[in-house]
């Protein structure tokens, strides 16, 4: 069973994205924010017209509010259908008046990091190199703070997923190595490192590198059942070709109690299992 590239993709669907984002700063807004508490929650519950209405009228009405209205106006315009150029532009100079304007706060680092997602998401051409320059600005200002994780995560992602010589990539993935220390939250640290592992065996950046971030990953709890299962058998397979050998029974071992009969590695984990040379046996 040879080791196949890591199959997991973090270029989540945009609207996926928009709305999550959307839940988390309903969740955080102040409580005097009561008016446009009530244009997040339109947003959330995908009704992106009466929403961006919503925010636009706000801005009218609560001059005190206009970069967080501007925020949500731009969010709501990204996630209206279809989506067109003209919405898109529109979302993006939002973003940009926020993003370049003061006081530099909470809304600044979301204008950023939703400018890094048009760039990344929303542009034909996709702009990998405009996405992370976005995503940089936050890991290297605001490195701490809810957005700064997510952009760890992203700028990973966009650095190592751009068409470039395998030297460049090397460098990346290197300069992507001395960011760990950044990594505050849980499931930022469980992420990159799935990034970091699975450009590990795209690129052939080595086997113990790939290896290392999968434990890491795994250590910070992988929780979709199907990706779970998958990570612990790359665990297994590279902790094998590795020469580790108890280590790599206990990885298919848990493969097993995680995954079930259900899965269809199973069959071929157990056949391993079986074949396991009698030296290497508990």
């Amino acid at each position: 069973m040879a080791t196949a590239p890591a199959q997991f993709s973090y270029r989540s669907r945009s609207a996926a994205c928009l709305i999550g984002a959307v839940l988390a700063l309903t969740a955080t807004l102040p409580a005097a924010a009561s008016t446009t508490a009530s244009a997040w929650r339109e947003l959330a519950a995908g009704n992106s017209r009466e929403a961006r209405a919503a925010f636009v009228r706000e801005r009218t009405n609560q001059p005190a509010a206009i970069r967080e209205t501007k925020i949500g106006e731009a969010i709501a315009l990204l996630s209206l259908q279809p989506v067109t150029a003209t919405n898109r532009d529109a979302a993006r100079r939002l973003f940009t008046d926020v993003a370049t304007s003061t006081p530099e706060d909470t809304w600044t680092l979301q204008a950023h990091y939703f400018l890094g997602r048009i760039a990344e998401l929303h542009t034909t051409p996709t702009d990998l190199a405009g996405a992370a320059a976005h995503y940089e600005w936050l890991v290297t200002h605001h490195p701490a703070s809810e957005w700064g994780q997510l952009a760890l995560v992203k700028y990973a992602v966009v650095q190592l997923q751009e068409p470039v010589a395998p030297d460049e990539t090397h460098r990346r993935y290197q300069r992507l190595v001395t960011l760990e220390s950044k990594l505050a939250e849980t499931s930022a640290r469980r992420d990159f490192h799935l990034v970091l592992g699975a450009a590990c065996l795209q690129h052939d950046l080595g086997l113990e590198q790939a290896l290392r971030h999968f434990l890491v990953a795994e250590a910070a709890g992988v929780r979709q059942p199907i990706r779970a299962a998958t990570v612990l058998i790359q665990i297994a397979e590279l902790s094998r070709q590795l020469g580790r050998m108890s280590q790599a029974r206990t990885y298919y071992e848990r493969f097993l109690a995680t995954a079930g009969d259900g899965d269809t590695r199973s069959r071929l984990v157990r056949e391993r299992l079986a074949a396991w040379p009698a030296e290497v046996n508990p």
